[in-house]
């Protein structure tokens, strides 16, 4: 259940004060957890994530800013091609947990080839 820009979470079969918000997770526990929303491998997901930015919310190296050439972004180094792809608005890649789901969303419907370039680092931690 979506409120405001956050994620709640509630399990139908327990009592409303189980409610808990996806942000106030580990990025790493996000990961677990949207892995399980959309049946990807959370050891696959979680060493991509860390292969392609350590977990960390940050552009490519290579950052040319919104408008240059190169401008993958988050968690996943998202492009904003591929986002919008797959995810709508691009600007939302920029918020950790919008661009944790879209990565699930990729793998999910496209497979893992998105991550190519660091396929030999992430391959080697599963």
């Amino acid at each position: 259940m979506v409120g405001g820009n956050s994620i709640y979470v509630v399990n139908e079969n327990v009592s409303h004060e189980k409610k808990f918000i996806i942000e106030d997770l580990s990025i790493k526990d996000q990961i677990i957890y949207f892995a399980a929303e959309y049946d990807v491998d959370e050891n696959k997901a979680l060493a991509i994530a860390d292969s392609e930015s350590e977990f960390k919310n940050v552009p490519n190296y290579l950052y040319d800013g919104e408008n240059g050439y190169r401008t993958a972004y988050g968690i996943f180094q998202i492009t904003r091609t591929t986002y919008k792809g797959f995810c709508g608005d691009p600007a939302e890649r920029l918020i950790p947990t919008k661009n944790i789901e879209c990565a699930m969303i990729i793998l999910t419907e496209s497979g893992d080839h998105h991550w190519n370039p660091s396929r030999t680092a992430w391959e080697k931690m599963i």
